[in-house]
């Protein structure tokens, strides 16, 4: 395989094309290189027309004045296959949010058929044209303009299958299957994919491209110069598709995989040559771009663009040499539409690749899918991932569709030698006690002497800032720390680093931190599925539809008109529920004509980081109704109900097409408990009367547990460190007994009950360690 690095300056046919060259739309003569040939360029892109959108697609074409840079006539016949293809595509240039950049390729076109050939003198003097007006070829230094709309011509665009970039052969006539109005055929974009407040100017390129193929240009060779891609701007709005402007100049004689290469200069981009076109018949130019970016503490990100200009077969693997974890992993490439046969299926990323030392992207082969999604002539395929190895020169490989032959190329790869190895110790605890937890890590050797001593650490981080602790050998290449006294209730964040012999570091986990909680466990207060009674009370002044406890009514005329919940949130079967029931007459069982309102019991709450949850389901928007000012209001009460603070006011419910919502708040961000925690809901039917149902289910009360015997064995009633049926039996024996001295009185509310119950039946089985 023939190498080439490509830069601005590159050699063609002996003349250097320099950035003044290529960053133009008129060009001098190139002179008769060996032999007598055409030989066809793309001039200049000088315009794009915009066509509206249709399901989130915008439609586009772009105009090309093509070149004849040879010394012979090229053949411009409409009713035979000599004449030219013509391609089109979109590319987008983003700043990554780490930094990084990437191209992508956003979006292609069906292939414009060349029809006749003008002779005009973009490309210099057209000292050579052929006949006048509209000729079946095009003279050597003269050029043809095809506008726009020639370019977005529905009925004149083919499909993409049918031509062999590689001979220019195709088959005359070409298909002609039925098109979409609007975007059929033509260069398709996701709408979604142009928006400036997604992709905003500051961080985001866009750029097109047009490709010339032609029979006798690719006979003579000469189609690794067919390309050229130029800058273009966005205005409008999205709801009639953003109209795409042309901006510079045109990029002649280099494909679209330069524009990455143009907004980030550090972008390494070679050319390939499959084979040698002079002594095999075809041309076989594929582009690879590379650009990786250190995010630091020892990460790095890589990004990939795999170029195919003219190679037939395609390609179906890329594949660098890897060694470690990977992470973030994404791919993008631009899809087929109108009737292209062709697959839109992802590659997939190869773990058994990866595990044996190589990361692998891959799509179906040629023998299992002849339409798979291989990186066929004329497209792009972008990858990239994280990792924690540092990059070096080396090889990657990829792979041929159809022939299934295996190419090896130079470029940057992770660094697959590994002097250490860090795994952790055991699994990441939920909870890590206040009282000076020990952390571990293991570093293992996998060179002699790979580890450089002392240089383990653990940073940690618990709001305030990080800390870096010294790791002490354990043996067994386990190194651990203990820390400090940490806040109960805070977040602990922490990750082990340690540098290998070469003074490269390394981090567990490769990215981010291990997280936890500082507390010695949980304190489950209340869990409350409303199986049993839960001593909760209902007040109603509305005439119907009150709160009950209830398995909810599955009637499906019932959920679907008055808007009730077919089943309650946690599959235990009850919930309290307003109006439960099938209704005889329509909506008679939704709330009306006034308020109810369900209050909890009363909970023993010490601590303002208590989280109380519960399930909760309202819906005031019945096709019944005509106002939607009812609410739902949910209140908390930090002394037993005495005075009430709102948690939430919920208008326009929507929970017959929404279903249960789970909510979450923290106590003490609402109140003081000074002698008892309760919550109350309470549903209204107002005048004018609506269509009114609410549910709540799931009630939790859940608080950190800091030194001490874990409060979660709270329900061991007998001590023997576990909560089972001797405790369930004393529950049973003291039921309704009340006082501060009440046996089974769990939750500290002076009364034996169904709370007390809950409790037990919420940690049943053995008291954590």
């Amino acid at each position: 395989m023939n190498l080439k690095t490509s830069m601005l300056a590159t050699l063609f046919g002996g003349l250097a094309v320099t950035a003044g060259y290529w960053n133009s739309d008129a060009v001098a003569s190139r002179g008769a290189a060996s032999g007598t040939f055409p030989d066809v360029i793309i001039g200049s892109l000088p315009d794009v027309a915009s066509y509206g959108t249709s399901g989130g697609i915008s439609a586009y074409s772009v105009a090309t004045t093509s070149c004849n840079q040879g010394n012979d006539y090229l053949l411009w016949e409409a009713q035979n296959n000599n004449h030219p293809t013509i391609g089109q595509n979109m590319y987008r240039v983003i700043e990554l949010p780490n930094g990084c950049t990437r191209i992508e390729h956003i979006g292609m076109s069906w292939l414009k058929h060349g029809f006749c050939a003008l002779q005009q003198t973009l490309c210099g003097s057209c000292s050579n044209p052929y006949g006048g007006g509209c000729s079946d070829r095009l003279g050597w230094n003269c050029s043809d303009p095809y506008s726009a709309g020639n370019n977005g011509q529905q009925s004149n665009l083919g499909p993409r299958n049918e031509v062999n970039a590689s001979t220019g052969y195709f088959p005359f006539p070409f298909s002609a299957p039925g098109y979409p109005a609007v975007i059929g055929r033509r260069l398709n974009v996701l709408t979604a994919d142009l928006d400036p407040s997604t992709y905003p100017d500051s961080t985001s390129s866009y750029y097109v491209e047009g490709m010339y193929v032609h029979p006798q240009d690719a006979a003579a060779c000469m189609a690794f110069n067919n390309a050229a891609y130029r800058e273009v701007s966005r205005s409008g709005t999205a709801a009639g598709g953003y109209d795409i402007n042309v901006t510079s100049t045109t990029r002649q004689l280099l494909p679209g995989i330069y524009a990455w290469q143009e907004v980030d200069p550090e972008v390494t981009i070679t050319e390939h040559q499959i084979s040698d076109c002079s002594v095999s018949g075809l041309n076989e130019t594929f582009f690879v771009g590379s650009k990786v970016c250190d995010l630091g503490n020892g990460m790095w990100h890589y990004e990939y663009a795999v170029y195919n200009l003219d190679c037939n077969d395609g390609f179906q693997r890329f594949e660098v040499p890897f060694s470690g974890t990977y992470m973030n992993s994404e791919q993008s490439f631009a899809v087929y539409h109108s009737g292209e046969p062709y697959s839109n299926a992802s590659w997939a990323i190869s773990s058994e690749k990866a595990a044996s030392g190589q990361l692998s992207w891959a799509c179906k082969p040629f023998a299992t899918d002849p339409n798979s999604n291989a990186i066929r002539w004329n497209s792009m395929h972008t990858f990239s991932f994280d990792t924690d190895t540092p990059p070096i020169p080396g090889t990657a490989k990829v792979g041929l569709f159809e022939s299934g032959t295996e190419l090896s190329i130079e470029i940057i790869v992770p660094e697959t030698q590994q002097l250490i190895q860090m795994s952790a110790v055991g699994s990441v605890p939920e909870f890590v006690t206040p009282s000076g937890p020990t952390l571990s890590v293991q570093i293992t050797e996998v060179e002699a002497n790979g580890y450089e001593d002392g240089s383990a650490q653990v940073v940690y981080n618990t709001g305030s800032g990080e800390v870096a602790l010294a790791l002490a050998p354990q043996g067994g290449d386990v190194y651990s720390a203990t820390l400090p006294e940490l806040p109960c209730g805070a977040d602990l964040a922490w990750y082990f680093s340690a540098n290998d012999s070469s003074g490269a570091t390394k981090n567990l986990p490769a990215a981010g931190a291990f997280t936890a909680t500082i507390a010695d466990g949980i304190n489950q207060i209340a869990n409350v599925d409303f199986n049993i009674s839960a001593d909760w009370t209902v007040s109603t002044t509305a005439t119907a539809g009150g709160w009950e406890r209830a398995i909810p009514s599955n009637d499906s005329t019932s959920v679907e008109t008055c808007s009730a919940p077919g089943s309650d949130s946690d599959g235990s079967g009850h919930a309290y529920v307003t109006g439960n029931g099938v209704s005889e007459a329509a909506c008679a069982l939704d709330i009306d004509g006034g308020s109810t309102i369900l209050t909890s019991a009363v909970y023993d709450v010490d601590s303002p980081d208590t989280d109380l949850s519960f399930d909760w389901w309202f819906d005031n928007t019945s096709s019944n109704n005509t106002e939607y000012d009812d609410v739902f209001l949910i209140e908390i009460s930090g002394d037993s109900g005495s005075s009430w603070t709102e948690l939430a006011s919920i208008s326009n419910g929507n929970s017959a097409q929404t279903g249960w919502t789970t909510s979450t708040w923290r106590v003490g961000d609402y109140v003081t408990v000074t002698s008892g925690l309760r919550i109350r809901w309470t549903a209204s039917d107002n005048d004018p009367g609506s269509v009114v149902e609410a549910g709540v289910d799931a009630f939790k009360l859940v608080a950190l547990s800091c030194g001490g015997d874990s409060p979660e064995c709270i329900a061991d009633l007998d001590g023997d460190n576990e909560v089972g049926g001797t405790d369930l039996t004393e529950i049973l024996a003291s039921w309704g007994a009340t006082g501060t001295d009440a046996s089974g009185d769990l939750n500290g509310d002076e009364l034996v009950n169904g709370l007390d119950l809950a409790i037990v039946l919420a940690n049943w089985g053995s008291c954590p360690k």
